[in-house]
């Protein structure tokens, strides 16, 4: 889409904040620098609270802080100002884009964003 455009791709890292005892069902994401976002009426019907979560969360926010940096080489992210295009436009679930769901190492999202 970037080079399509003669944009500039940038990349931020998301992570999915799974139930307790079920961590594949996601109640909520958070990225490296921003709070989370939780779907209440997903927490509503598990009983669940934010509060609940918030190790959970933290753990989270760091994996993503941990992939941000190389993935970013270091730059800030820039969209103050900015158009920002997000893709895919119908996202829903990662696994339901893919054939083969394996998990993907930094080293081959940093190939694939070279």
């Amino acid at each position: 889409m970037a080079e399509a455009l003669d944009a500039d791709l940038d990349v931020v890292v998301a992570r999915k904040i799974g139930a307790p005892n079920h961590p594949e069902y996601g109640v909520g994401a958070v990225t490296a620098d921003n709070a989370p976002f939780y779907d209440q009426n997903v927490l509503r019907a598990l009983n669940l609270t934010e509060e609940q979560l918030t190790r959970t969360c933290d753990d989270k926010r760091a994996e993503a802080r941990r992939r941000t940096a190389p993935y970013r080489g270091g730059k800030p992210l820039r969209t103050k100002n900015r158009d920002v295009i997000l893709v895919p436009r119908h996202f829903r679930a990662v696994s339901r884009w893919y054939e083969s769901f394996d998990q993907t190492t930094d080293d081959e999202v940093l190939r694939a964003l070279e």
